[in-house]
């Protein structure tokens, strides 16, 4: 699913993850030059710790500081 420069924010996030729980299907996501924040990278992670075919994630260029890395 590419949704680079989206102006995705942490709450666009809980959809992605939804659709990635829902679809399970995407085995790229890229989420890059976005407004995602360390919030919206831990929603994301805690979902691919369950069963999500995801073989490549690109957040590049997104507001996530260290603490979210």
């Amino acid at each position: 699913a590419i949704l680079s420069r989206q102006n995705l924010t942490d709450k666009d996030m809980s959809i992605v993850v939804t659709r990635l729980i829902v679809n399970k299907q995407p085995s790229n996501l890229q989420l890059s030059s976005n407004t995602i924040t360390e919030n919206g990278a831990q929603q994301l992670a805690q979902v691919l710790q369950s069963d999500v075919p995801l073989r490549q994630l690109n957040m590049r260029d997104n507001q996530i500081s260290d603490t979210g890395a």
